[in-house]
Order: C-alpha cells, then sequence, then structure tokens
C-alpha cells in the first residue's frame, strides 16, 4: 500500500521502478520512519518522565525536525526530477537514516539508565541521575518547533 506518496506515486526510475538514489528510496525512508515511530514509542512514559527539561526540548527538536525531513523526502523522492537531484536527496536520506539511527542509540542509553535506576535499591527519583547520557547534538534542520504531541 502506498498512501502520502504523491499524487502520482512513487517516482519511477527510467525501467519503471521505483527510484533508488544509493539505498535512498521511498521504500527505505518509509522503513526507516517505522524504526523512527517504533522508537518514539519508548521515549513515553517511564523514560520522558525521568528526562531533565533540556533533554526534552532537544527530544522536540529532534523528532520535529526528523519528522520534516521524512516529510520531504518522500516528496521530492515522488517527484518527477528527483534523479537529477540525487545528489542532495542522497545527503538528505543519509541524514535522516542516521538520526533515526541515534534517536535508537539514545533510547537505549536512557533504558539503560533507568536500569541501573532500578537495581541497588537507591533514591528514588529526586537524586537517581548519576550522569547524563553522552548524547550529542543532532543537527537535522534549521527548523525550531514541538513534535512529540501528548507525550509530556
Amino acid at each position: 500500500g502506498g498512501a502520502g506518496a504523491g499524487a502520482g506515486g512513487p517516482a519511477a526510475a527510467p525501467g519503471g521502478a521505483e527510484v533508488d538514489i544509493e539505498g535512498c528510496s521511498i521504500s527505505a525512508v518509509r522503513g526507516a520512519g517505522r524504526e523512527f515511530d517504533k522508537t518514539l514509542k519508548g521515549f513515553r512514559g517511564p523514560i520522558l518522565k525521568a528526562m531533565l527539561p533540556p533533554e526534552v526540548e532537544g527530544l522536540h527538536r529532534v523528532v520535529h525536525s526528523l519528522e520534516v525531513l521524512k516529510s520531504s523526502l518522500l516528496r521530492e523522492l515522488a517527484a518527477p526530477d528527483a534523479l537529477q537531484r540525487a545528489d542532495e536527496l542522497s545527503a538528505d536520506c543519509r541524514r535522516y537514516f542516521s538520526g533515526v539511527a541515534q534517536l535508537k542509540a539514545d533510547l537505549s542509553r536512557y533504558g539503560e539508565m533507568q536500569r541501573e535506576d532500578g537495581e541497588g535499591g537507591g533514591p528514588s527519583t529526586t537524586g537517581r541521575r548519576k550522569a547524563q547520557p553522552n548524547l550529542p547534538q543532532l543537527e537535522v534542520a534549521s527548523s525550531s518547533g514541538r513534535g512529540l504531541a501528548g507525550a509530556a
């Protein structure tokens, strides 16, 4: 099923197949989008509640940027001139795939912190943060805004 790819469906390469620019295709972006959605759900609940306000703000920015990038990629890959912009689309895909992978790694780190906090019978919510994970700043897009609606 291909809803949302554009009115004409995926752009076709000269042979009639879906455009695939160095692994960047509508199918690949949608697949990464499913991983993104699954990962994002993992942040909800106890992990999101345990995050510090600046971490939550950073997460919102990253989520919004990745959502914008995904929408843009799906639209641009479906455009008739997609192959003419192969370099730009390939770079944007790499950024999107990298952003999704980083989000998964961050969720894993926060999950490990949660498990460590649950062990050892230490203090509960107030003094439990030994150290913040070393989360690099993810630069995905320059737009600012809020994502993760209803997660807080």
